[in-house]
């Protein structure tokens, strides 16, 4: 209302990531042409593993991530209360991809593609393609790729053809997942709009501003339990491969299992090799459990890159927490014939937040989705 003044209208906004390991979350405010000030950053982990299977999937771990977010959103609108916006991410596994290509001939050919055609054709392309005892619902929807008259397209809208095609993916989640999200969410801000996004495709939004990645490129986001894939033929043309059930926690169990120590011994031992403190005896100890897991973690995903039948990746975009830890990267360099780059995903709020703020590997996410609202 007073931006005829020459101020700004300040927006409050949270952003949320739902990972393997743990929720975390950040508010910040966020004024058009300024910094963003980022107010807090929020985390609580939790444990899904078992013995049994990696992810656990009963609702012993949908009460798990529920509670996980209620603590966050508890301690966040202790910090701002009323926030414009929430937008959540959410890691492998808890959602599914299906792919879906629409094609349709135009009555009126000699007219150009309109906005309001495009999205008549992309309003709920699925249909049937999900049954309705999956129990899932549809919560973003990406054009991938776009022909008119058989010609690629960036977007079809403003070319004239008679017919059009339009590759659609479709992001799905539980529809058990969203009630138990909703009912967190409007417990704590009642009335707040929500929007949903899957952790790929905030990565690869974060991978398309960057200047030196040469395609094609993968992307391996090492989370906490998981490490998913994506191959990008180019910036906005990517996909995802299978999974990989692997993660840094993967690593915190093989080291607690040889020190014989606890979990949170070998996470503080973690932390502090990311923060550069540890002694030549201690990085030794860590070296030998996280190269065999790192070993094991590069032969799976080469596993899933033959599954796919891809060809050899220029570059290759390391995001999540195993980012951060140099056993990963290097596994990479010494077991290819010939290496691809490797690239440090950076965060894409850049220098427009202080040094350090949602900098680290796992917080990308967090700063991909605070840049949405810039």
């Amino acid at each position: 209302m007073l931006e005829f003044l020459g101020i700004s209208k300040i927006k409050e906004i949270m952003v949320v990531d739902i990972g393997t390991a743990s929720v975390s979350a950040a508010i910040a405010r966020l004024a058009e042409g300024k910094t963003p000030e980022i107010i807090g950053v929020f985390r609580e982990p939790f444990s899904l593993f078992s013995f049994e299977s990696i992810i656990d999937r009963d609702k012993k771990a949908l009460n798990t991530i529920t509670a996980a977010l209620r603590s966050v959103f508890e301690k966040a609108k202790s910090a701002m209360p009323h926030p414009d916006e929430i937008l959540i991410s959410l890691s492998e596994p808890f959602f599914q991809e299906r792919i879906l290509t629409k094609q349709w001939v135009r009555k009126s050919p000699d007219l150009a593609i309109s906005e309001a055609e495009l999205k008549l054709q992309i309003a709920s392309p699925f249909g049937d393609a999900i049954s309705e005892s999956a129990k899932l619902l549809c919560f973003s929807q990406i054009i991938l790729s776009a022909a008119v008259n058989g010609y690629s397209v960036a977007t079809p809208i403003g070319y004239r053809g008679k017919q059009a095609e339009i590759v659609i993916s479709g992001m799905f989640m539980s529809s058990l997942l969203k009630e138990r999200i909703d009912d967190a969410t409007h417990y704590h801000f009642p009335k707040i709009n929500v929007r949903f996004f899957a952790d790929p495709y905030v990565l690869r939004e974060a991978v398309s501003k960057m200047r030196d990645i040469l395609y094609p490129a993968l992307i391996i986001d090492t989370g906490g339990e998981i490490t998913g894939i994506s191959f990008c033929k180019e910036s906005k043309s990517c996909f995802l491969l299978r999974p990989v059930f692997i993660g840094v926690r993967t690593i915190e169990r093989k080291l607690a299992s040889s020190l014989n120590s606890s979990i949170s011994h070998s996470e503080s031992l973690l932390r502090r090799l990311v923060a550069g403190t540890l002694d030549a005896s201690e990085s030794s100890k860590i070296g030998a459990s996280a190269r065999f897991v790192a070993s094991e973690w590069w032969q799976k995903i080469g596993s899933s890159i033959e599954e796919s039948a891809l060809p050899g990746a220029s570059s290759i975009v390391l995001g999540g927490q195993g980012r951060d830890l140099p056993f990963f990267s290097e596994c990479i360099l010494q077991n290819s014939a010939n290496p691809p780059k490797i690239i440090l995903l950076a965060s894409p709020l850049g220098d427009t937040v202080p040094r350090g703020a949602l900098s680290s590997g796992s917080d990308i996410v967090l700063a991909s989705l605070l840049s949405f609202s810039l």
